[in-house]
C-alpha cells in the first residue's frame, strides 16, 4: 500500500494523481479520500478514458462544475469519485444509457451520494428535474445541468455548489 492508498484515494488513476499536481497545483498532501459521493457524466470527451471528468482544462465540464461548485480542487478529487455512463465516447443511446444506469446503481452502497450531470444522464435514472434529491433502495441522486450557458445562471452555480457540497459531505447545516 502506498502513500496514496493509506488516504483513502486509490481511486484515482496514476494520471490523474500526475495531472492533479501537474496542471491543478494540487497538493498532493490535502487530497483526502475515500469518497462519499460520486459524479457522474455521459461520456469522456476524447478516447482517453481517464479524463472522466477530470476539471482540467477549465473550460472542460469538469472545470465548469469545479469552478461552480468553488470547493478546493483537493476535495473535489479526493472526496468524489468521478466515473462516466459509458466509458468511451460514442453515440448516445438511450436504451443502453438505462441498461448501464440500473447496472450502476445496482452496486452503489447504501448511503452513497449520486450527482448526475446532465439532462440526458439524469433521465437515464429516471429523473427530469435539476437539483431534487430523490433516494431509491439507500442510494441519493439529484442532477445537475452540463451544458456551458448554464453556468452563467446564478441559480445553476448555486444548485450545482450545493449540489456538490452535499455529495463530498461537506454541506454544514446553518446554525
Amino acid at each position: 500500500m502506498n502513500g496514496w492508498d493509506q488516504k483513502g484515494v486509490s481511486h484515482l488513476t496514476e494520471k490523474e494523481k500526475k495531472w492533479s499536481a501537474s496542471y491543478l497545483h494540487a497538493n498532493p498532501d490535502l487530497i483526502q479520500g475515500p469518497p462519499t459521493g460520486v459524479l457522474m457524466g455521459e461520456m469522456p470527451p476524447t478516447l482517453d478514458p481517464d479524463w472522466r471528468l477530470f476539471p482540467w482544462p477549465s473550460n472542460s465540464i469538469g472545470g465548469r462544475i469545479l469552478k461552480a461548485a468553488r470547493i478546493p480542487v483537493e476535495v473535489f478529487l479526493g472526496k468524489l469519485q468521478r466515473i462516466n455512463l459509458f466509458s468511451a465516447h460514442c453515440d448516445w443511446d438511450d436504451d443502453q444509457a438505462v441498461e448501464r444506469a440500473s447496472y450502476f446503481h445496482n452496486f452503489q452502497p447504501e448511503g452513497m451520494r449520486v450527482v448526475l450531470c446532465g439532462k440526458r444522464v439524469g433521465l437515464a435514472f429516471g429523473f427530469n428535474k435539476y437539483f431534487s434529491v430523490l433516494t431509491v433502495d439507500g442510494i441519493s441522486y439529484t442532477t445537475i445541468p452540463d451544458e456551458h450557458r448554464e453556468y452563467t445562471k446564478a441559480l445553476a452555480r448555486v444548485g450545482t455548489r450545493t449540489a456538490l457540497l452535499w455529495a463530498t459531505n461537506t454541506l454544514r447545516p446553518i446554525k
